[in-house]
């Protein structure tokens, strides 16, 4: 067993992968004539110019753009009203006056420690 084992540069396997969805659409499953295709575009730039190994990345196919997608949710799911929702909340009125003057409910984190003032 060698040392130090290769590892496998990003491009690489990407491009298996595209070379391998594409084979498998090209293959014919039945006798009738196919007029649909399917293309993919997959662009990495890995980090620091170094190649890296591909862990646990996902891959989705969407049918429709992914705006379409947003603003279909956007109807059908109307986000909530943020001052309705932080009256709700248990604190105190500065605290929801705070949050509604800020526009967020994040009370931790680097967003938060960076929106904090003296005031």
């Amino acid at each position: 067993m060698p040392a130090k084992m290769r590892m496998i540069p990003r491009r690489t396997i990407l491009w298996m992968f595209v070379g391998l969805a594409v084979a498998m659409i090209s293959t014919p499953t039945s006798t009738t004539a196919q007029t649909a295709y399917l293309e993919i575009a997959v662009r990495v730039a890995p980090s620091a110019a170094q190649p890296e190994p591909v862990f646990q990345q996902s891959f989705y196919l969407l049918r429709r753009s992914f705006g379409e997608i947003r603003k279909e949710a956007e109807t059908t799911d109307p986000a909530p009203a943020l001052d309705k929702f932080v009256d709700g909340l248990e604190g105190s009125q500065e605290l929801k006056a705070w949050m509604k003057k800020k526009g967020s409910v994040a009370l931790s984190g680097h967003d938060f420690t960076s929106s904090l003032s003296a005031d």
